[in-house]
């Protein structure tokens, strides 16, 4: 098989596996943490839940094309302890927060 050929199909199945955006994990249980820090460039909140998240922490950033209403949706179950579920992607030092329901 000539070497571009081989290229081409690498490249195709890279895209296949890894081109989807998807979340690596998600996470029940109530907000215990709510915590802010204008040092780190474009991030939001970053909260801790119980029983606690694998890694401690799960933080919204900026860039979210919600970030207003998730925010909003994380202090509102925190300040009311309910429970909520978060799905996050592990780009970053923390695990970043796509998509959150609360109940």
């Amino acid at each position: 098989m000539p070497m571009r050929n081989l290229m081409i199909i690498s490249t195709t199945t890279l895209l296949l596996l890894f081109g989807t955006k998807a979340w690596a994990a998600n996470h029940a249980g109530t907000i215990t943490n709510f915590r802010l820090n204008s040092e780190v460039k474009d991030r939001g909140v970053c909260i801790q839940m119980a029983p606690t998240i694998p890694g401690t922490w799960a933080c919204l950033y900026k860039g979210n094309s919600l970030y207003m209403e998730i925010n909003s949706l994380l202090l509102a179950s925190f300040m009311a302890k309910r429970t909520c579920k978060i799905y996050w992607s592990n780009k970053r030092y923390h695990h970043e927060i796509s998509l959150v329901e609360c109940y």
